[in-house]
């Protein structure tokens, strides 16, 4: 079992060069970027752009890259954020292994989606950006 809440899982150049050298597609009717990634449950990771009808603006384009270039740390904190809950609350340390399942990219917010490699739990960590171009958490 797990007893620590592992730091730097998913590699930042592999994701940006993911993105920069993947097309364009469609899930069913949503529009998105799909790409392979290494230690990740799925084999391959989606960036879906939610309300757009065809290709994602070159903001949104801009603002998936800016989130690629800094999954490591957005992932960081919400391990980090999972390990304070499970040290505070208890629950079975099963409950907090997740795995970053696609990632929503809206003008506003950016949604990490997460799902439970061993609990069928679904939960997400929204991040807006700052005027200084950070990201904050806005949800947990």
């Amino acid at each position: 079992p797990m007893t620590t809440f592992p730091r730097n899982r998913y590699d930042v150049e592999e994701f940006t060069r993911g993105l920069d050298s993947s097309p364009v597609g469609r899930d069913g009717n949503d529009i998105c970027i799909s790409f392979e990634i290494s230690n990740h449950e799925n084999g391959d990771l989606t960036i879906y752009f939610p309300g757009c009808e065809t290709e994602p603006t070159a903001a949104l384009l801009c603002r998936a890259r800016d989130i690629c270039s800094r999954i490591s740390e957005l992932d960081n904190l919400v391990q980090q954020s999972c390990e304070k809950e499970w040290r505070r609350i208890g629950l079975p340390i099963e409950n907090y292994e997740l795995y970053l399942a696609h990632i929503d990219v809206e003008s506003e917010i950016v949604r990490l989606e997460y799902y439970g490699t061993k609990m069928n739990t679904q939960w997400d960590a929204q991040f807006r950006q700052t005027e200084d171009g950070n990201w904050a958490k806005v949800n947990f």
